[in-house]
């Protein structure tokens, strides 16, 4: 009888201890979109760029061919450093997002079919002066053609100041991915909601 009185006072102290009225952070989807074609291929004008000025191109057991579009011999392996795509603008009916442009310094170990894993750093500068910062991670397949990956961005400032946004990302590339359009699911987590 006296273990059951202990208990019950605990749980009675755990209870007071624990603060009432604490929220679970809000969260929220929405959709957004890119297109990128910094070559002009599609001749409408280019629509973001690539900086290659500091990346680094392995062909391993190859010498790169320094054409932008093929930079190792067709069936090798191919493997990018610090390669930055960037200037590309968003799409989305949620106006904190709508027109952010996106830069992406991106890691890419391509095999001889042109699939692998990509990593790297993704920025996204809002209209609002806001920023979204984070990493991202990811696999191509079919050739590089398309591309399934996943970013953690946190909000810094403006509208998204706080913010998490988690990404699940689908990408399709056409011309050796020298063109590509990018639809994003975005969870968004905001803390410090009120509900």
């Amino acid at each position: 009888m006296r273990n059951i009185g202990i208990l019950i006072l605990l749980s009675a102290a755990v209870m007071l201890a624990v603060p009432q009225g604490t929220q679970a952070a809000e969260k929220t989807q929405i959709i957004a979109t890119d297109i990128g074609d910094p070559f002009n291929i599609l001749k409408t004008g280019p629509i973001g760029y690539f900086d290659t000025s500091s990346t680094t191109i392995i062909c391993p057991g190859h010498e790169p061919t320094n054409n932008p579009l093929q930079p190792c011999p067709p069936g090798s392996r191919t493997n990018y450093r610090g390669l930055v795509i960037g200037a590309i603008p968003l799409t989305s009916e949620d106006l904190r997002f709508n027109g952010g442009l996106q830069t992406v310094e991106i890691n890419v170990n391509y095999d001889a079919n042109g699939e692998g894993p990509f990593w790297g750093k993704e920025r996204v500068d809002l209209l609002d002066g806001g920023v979204l910062e984070g990493s991202l991670n990811g696999q191509y397949y079919n050739g590089g053609a398309i591309g399934l990956g996943k970013a953690e961005l946190h909000g810094m400032g403006g509208s998204v100041d706080g913010l998490i946004i988690k990404v699940d990302a689908q990408a399709y590339h056409i011309f050796g991915g020298a063109v590509f359009t990018d639809t994003y699911t975005f969870t968004i987590i905001d803390p410090h909601a009120k509900k």
